[in-house]
């Protein structure tokens, strides 16, 4: 019995589609694990401060941090401004104890930091905002209102 050409052809499509199909079904269940174990996020509760005085301080706690010996590797900040937003600091403060502060956007940025960079990732960051006293908008009272999306990445 012979096959033809053209039956080859097709087993051999269905052989090349089905080992495509099974090497994507892995990714798909093995790329999860690896961005998992390289990086964590949270956000901070809303951080309101008027008339030059302090917001309250969001702590954000990393979780559980694979490998003993890690260390960042870049922090990410997603900084989510309200309208109408003052001037204000925005301070940081590593699970290292390590503090830096930053003139905060009064529009929403994504910031990328390498001032933690070789810090142990794992513990609680705490972060906060000074408003600066001073209105920009016309206010009767200077105002800032933020939230913080924390990206931590490490290896």
């Amino acid at each position: 019995m012979r096959i033809s050409e053209k039956a080859k052809k097709t087993v051999s499509r269905k052989t090349f589609m089905a080992v495509v199909v099974s090497m994507m079904v892995c990714l798909l269940f093995v790329t999860p694990v690896f961005a998992a174990s390289s990086f964590y996020s949270k956000t901070t509760t809303k951080l309101n401060a008027i008339n030059g005085g302090k917001s309250t301080t969001s702590s954000l706690s990393s979780g559980s941090i694979i490998g003993s010996d890690a260390s960042i590797t870049q922090v990410k900040l997603a900084i989510n401004v309200s309208s109408g937003t003052d001037p204000y600091t925005l301070w940081i403060k590593s699970p290292n104890g390590s503090w830096h502060s930053y003139t905060g956007p009064t529009s929403s940025k994504i910031w990328y930091l390498d001032d933690f960079n070789g810090e142990n990732p794992s513990g609680t960051w705490q972060i906060y905002i000074v408003n600066s006293g001073t209105t920009t908008h016309g206010n009767i009272y200077p105002v800032s209102t933020v939230t913080v999306g924390l990206t931590v990445y490490y290896n």
